[in-house]
């Protein structure tokens, strides 16, 4: 990773060495460096990040370094894993509880009892099944700040068996006009 690609403060090396040492087996956006370049770019001067599929927190991070007053809401399904808990520990200690909070469970049982959040910016790495995502991008839209935001969907122009029930759902309520997409990038060559 080069930092200085991203412009991102110094304690991004200092807390991603921190949350390097811990493991989930599950792949994250530290792995694509387009992803965070593009995550960090979308949250300066932004108000409030929040993602669903915290992970070990590399993309909450991304948007915590991106602008110091930036606050994060995240959703984790965080069953049995320790790893995720303590990179929000990790977190928490480098930025604080009042710009960083997790919401732990089912993210299709807990957004809806969530309040509405006025997000500046949503990225959405959660469940990778068709009924899962298309849930969570339908509860995420009311906590999109109305007049400016940016909806992120992880894992929908890609190949890989994990991308499929992403990708009908990102293209699902692109048909209905639910989501109009601007761009999009991808690690395999689209069309």
């Amino acid at each position: 990773m080069n930092i200085d690609t991203l412009a991102l403060p110094g304690e991004f090396e200092t807390v991603k060495s921190s949350l390097d040492q811990l493991s989930t087996g599950q792949g994250h956006s530290d792995q694509v460096f387009v992803e965070q370049a593009v995550l960090a770019h979308a949250c300066r001067g932004k108000q409030l990040y929040t993602e669903i599929g915290f992970n070990l927190g590399h993309s909450a991070l991304v948007a915590l370094c991106a602008d110091p007053d930036i606050q994060v809401v995240s959703f984790e399904l965080g069953e049995h894993n320790l790893s995720k808990r303590q990179a929000c520990e990790i977190l928490q200690s480098a930025f604080g509880q009042k710009r960083l909070r997790v919401v732990w469970g089912d993210s299709t049982k807990t957004i809806p009892k969530e309040p509405a959040l006025g997000a500046n910016v949503i990225f959405i790495d959660g469940g990778h099944s068709y009924q899962v995502a298309l849930d969570d991008l339908r509860n995420m839209k009311r906590h999109a700040k109305a007049s400016d935001h940016l909806l992120i969907m992880d894992d929908v122009y890609c190949e890989a068996n994990w991308c499929v029930g992403p990708g009908r759902a990102w293209h699902w309520m692109r048909a209905s006009k639910a989501v109009t997409e601007t761009s999009h990038t991808s690690s395999n060559p689209v069309d």
